[in-house]
């Protein structure tokens, strides 16, 4: 309202390619660039007074628009050594992702306070090599090695009280990051209906991360920070896989997976600095089955999944005259549930579609959270995890002429979920509301696209009914302890969107 602009508007202009050459018939060589330049609004929250109160209307003092170029280069080299009955895979590429913020207003406030310019720089490399062999004919593996480097360097400058006294506080920042891992499977089919597969996968994360931080408001001083994150992790998996016939096939699998930790704004306390790469073990049990017509397809899993030092929990943290954002453990998590999906072709010209899920996911122990922040966390649920969600499509397709007129109809739909809270067992604050969830939603879509060779066009249609709903929302005891408002925030989710897409592909 104070800029008369468009908040959250969003620009993407990409441009990628792809070459491949096969010198000989059992040689390939694939070479992927992409480019893209991306414009849009950053954090465009509103004040609210709760989870249905959707507003959309912002008082900031600027209009908080980030610049994003993503651009990158990748190469796959595939070729055999038929005197080990193997297949190598050389894989390597370069990622590199640029932010640029340019006099945002930080504090989601209309008191013209603080100002916030700064550069982010991401750079990956990564490298892999895969040999994929049949030892026997029931017998096959996969062996490999993967490195990856990892640097970023960030610079911010907050301005605080802009065109009176502006003072400046500097925050610059180094990580750097080395990953090696080596990984084998072995794949064992002693007919066609049995295989079994047991594999395991170790990787080793070095990180070091160093900081400055200047400052000329409250209090004048440097602060110099650094550190160094050592994991190491080795992640097991088995699955048994047995196929009834052509129509039907069962799997069970048991794995572990693993992250790793990372670190934090050199402005925050020591013990904040770092966070604990988080694991899990996950088991699960599915089946998928296609009619012999191939007119019906189903797919059906159940799943248990058990977590431990989840990094799933954020929050805003005071920082002298500013704050920033610090990633945090929550603590073990108990997830659980069933998957569904399926597809039925009614006619030739009509086919329905779907999947959903019913997910259990709570922490089961946040010890680690409360020994970092000396804090209780007052629900047991996960931010944004809501306990159902479902897709339905309906798409069916007319002849005309040489082309084709296509309907298609969707409904998303998901359940209500707690927002991203920090708030303890006990009221922070006199008065204060109580912990409200994000209600459910469903979202009705729509198209219509006439296509004809290489080209398509036609209008669609996205929330048809306007619907409201929460994208994001922030509940206001991570303001208040930062020093904002006290009031909750939010982003609404789009409402209805219409337009016309085209396609050429030539």
């Amino acid at each position: 309202l104070l800029n008369n602009a468009d908040q959250n508007p969003l620009n993407t202009d990409t441009i990628s390619g792809s070459i491949r050459a096969t010198p000989s018939d059992d040689v390939t060589l694939t070479i992927n660039g992409y480019y893209t330049w991306l414009k849009g609004g950053a954090v465009p929250y509103a004040f609210a007074t709760g989870p249905t109160d959707y507003k959309r209307d912002l008082q900031l003092n600027s209009t908080n628009y980030q610049i994003f170029k993503y651009r990158g280069l990748n190469g796959k080299l595939e070729f055999p050594i038929d005197a080990l009955s193997s297949k190598v895979t050389l894989i390597g590429a370069y990622d590199r992702r640029g932010v640029t913020t340019d006099g945002a207003d930080p504090d989601f406030t209309p008191a013209n306070t603080l100002r916030s310019s700064g550069t982010d720089d991401l750079k990956t490399k990564t490298l892999e090599l895969r040999l994929d062999s049949e030892i026997s004919p029931t017998l096959s593996s996969i062996l490999g090695v993967f490195y990856s480097r990892e640097t970023r360097q960030t610079n911010q400058d907050i301005t605080v009280l802009p065109g009176v006294f502006n003072f400046v506080n500097k925050t610059k920042s180094m990580t750097k990051s080395d990953t090696y891992a080596g990984f084998g499977t072995i794949f064992w089919r002693p007919t066609d209906a049995w295989e079994l597969s047991a594999g395991l996968r170790w990787d080793r994360q070095d990180r070091v991360a160093a900081g400055l931080q200047n400052n000329q408001f409250p209090v004048p001083g440097t602060v110099v920070t650094g550190g160094k994150l050592k994991e190491t992790n080795l992640s097991p998996r088995v699955a048994l896989t047995h196929h009834w016939n052509s129509d039907l096939m069962t799997y069970a699998s048991v794995a572990r997976g693993a992250r790793g930790g990372g670190f934090n704004p050199p402005a925050v306390p020591a013990n904040l600095r770092t966070y604990k790469g988080d694991s899990a073990w996950t088991y699960e049990l599915g089946t998928k089955y296609s009619s012999p017509d191939r007119t019906v397809s189903l797919a059906a899993t159940l799943f248990y999944n058990d977590y431990k030092n989840y990094v799933g929990l954020n929050s805003i943290l005071r920082t002298g005259a500013s704050f920033t954002t610090i990633d945090l453990n929550t603590g073990d998590v108990e997830s659980y549930g069933l998957e569904l999906e399926g597809v039925w072709r009614v006619t030739r010209e009509w086919t329905l579609s779907g999947g959903g899920s019913l997910m259990h996911a709570r922490l089961t122990n946040t010890d680690i959270y409360t020994q970092t922040t000396g804090r209780t966390l007052a629900s047991n649920r996960l931010s944004f995890q809501p306990d159902w969600n479902f897709s339905l499509a309906s798409d069916y397709v007319v002849p005309v002429g040489d082309g084709s007129l296509a309907f298609n109809t969707n409904l998303v739909g998901k359940g209500s979920r707690i927002p991203a809270s920090i708030r303890q067992k006990t009221p922070e604050v006199p008065g204060q509301p109580e912990l409200r969830p994000l209600k459910s939603y469903v979202l009705v879509n729509g198209a219509i696209t006439y296509r004809n060779g290489g080209i398509e066009v036609g209008p669609f249609v996205n929330n048809l009914f306007n619907k409201k709903y929460y994208e994001s929302y922030i509940e206001r005891t991570t303001l208040i302890l930062a020093g904002l408002p006290n009031s909750d925030v939010g982003i609404i989710g789009d409402r209805r969107r219409y337009g016309i897409r085209t396609r050429i592909q030539f």
